[in-house]
């Protein structure tokens, strides 16, 4: 079935809007694969009877990158090409190359230009966010924030972001000193999901899955894109442009012909060297031992986020998110282990550090 994007003024949020078009999106793959795959049945069983269903099907997947289109152009271009031109081009190209690619079957790199969309307009959302905080405007830093509920499930799995947004909606009055704290709140996650993409593209590489390594370094940069401007507030622009570079590289590590071994070598340098911009970035203490006990404190925190998100009532119920809780702890672990004599020698005035 269609998915038909509904005008806002009808009850659907931002946040809602964005979910339809990632739907969307998705839908779209999926058709194009079945597509494919019919045509591929249809040469193996030579029947005839599929060719108006192989047609149906290629119509149906440019349809639903078409509702994706109208969604993101009634909703988000004109936000985009307010607060960030940029961000509308990259948007823009990815839904040109979709189309191209879910025609010529590429459904991988597809897949990919969706992170893209997807992504970049958390960028657009936080982008009008602020520009609602300085206009003093918490109708609009309301309706942007559903999108980031949407994605992150902020009243559930950030009590104090949600608790400051609340406060607003009962009390506008509050934008003005609440608002700059959520902002700063949400740049944390974007912060963490800088770190956290990488180092799943590397646990994806230890079990050879390199399709998902890619996705992850897409993702890596295109949430990296929103915590940029900050870290060029702190740090400058050099310093920005070179975690900016080196997010860049990781996606172009993951996406080379190299032999794995050697992409998931690159992609722990370009992990240390991020990690130390970011440590930079939160003032941290960036010795060997300031380096550790912030990398063990982002992995514990990023394990508290994918937990409740993959286990409710002791069971399991998303076995990726689980996965990924794994992967932290365990990483946390090892650099405590590698860490052991230094940390347990930390004074208490070291550990404050």
């Amino acid at each position: 079935m269609l998915t038909v994007s509904t005008p806002i003024a009808f009850s659907a949020t931002l946040g809602d809007q964005w979910d339809s078009l990632k739907t969307s999106l998705l839908d779209a793959e999926n058709m194009a694969t079945f597509h494919f795959n019919l045509i591929t049945y249809q040469a193996e069983k030579v029947d005839l009877k599929l060719k108006d269903q192989i047609k149906t099907t290629k119509i149906d997947a440019i349809k639903k990158l078409q509702t994706a289109k109208t969604i993101y152009s009634d909703n988000f271009k004109n936000a985009a090409l307010t607060v960030d031109v940029e961000s509308d081009m990259l948007i823009t190209n990815a839904f040109s190359d979709t189309e191209n690619m879910l025609v010529s079957g590429n459904v991988e790199q597809a897949s990919l230009n969706r992170q893209i969309i997807d992504k970049t307009i958390y960028k657009i959302a936080f982008m009008k966010m602020e520009s609602a905080i300085v206009q003093n405007n918490s109708t609009d830093f309301l309706s942007w924030f559903t999108v980031m509920e949407k994605k992150f499930k902020i009243s559930t799995t950030y009590p104090e972001i949600n608790s400051l947004v609340v406060d607003i909606r009962s009390n506008p009055a509050l934008l003005s000193a609440n608002g700059p704290q959520i902002a700063e709140k949400l740049l944390e996650i974007f912060k963490l999901k800088t770190v956290e993409e990488i180092a799943e593209a590397i646990a994806a590489l230890d079990k050879g899955d390199v399709k998902s390594a890619k996705t992850f370094t897409h993702e890596g940069l295109y949430y990296y894109r929103t915590l940029h401007p900050s870290v060029e507030g702190k740090l400058g622009s050099e310093s920005a442009n070179n975690l900016l570079h080196l997010m860049e590289s990781a996606l172009d590590v993951t996406t080379s012909d190299k032999p794995i071994d050697i992409m998931k070598a690159e992609l722990e340098d370009i992990s240390e060297k991020v990690e130390l911009i970011i440590r930079k970035y939160e003032g941290g203490n960036v010795s060997d031992t300031g380096l550790a006990l912030s990398g063990i404190k982002d992995r514990l925190s990023l394990v508290e986020v994918e937990y409740l998100n993959a286990v409710k009532d002791g069971k399991i119920t998303n076995q990726v998110e689980y996965d990924e809780t794994v992967v932290f702890l365990t990483k946390a672990t090892e650099i405590f282990n590698n860490n052991k004599i230094a940390l347990m020698d930390l004074s208490n005035s070291d550990a404050t550090s």
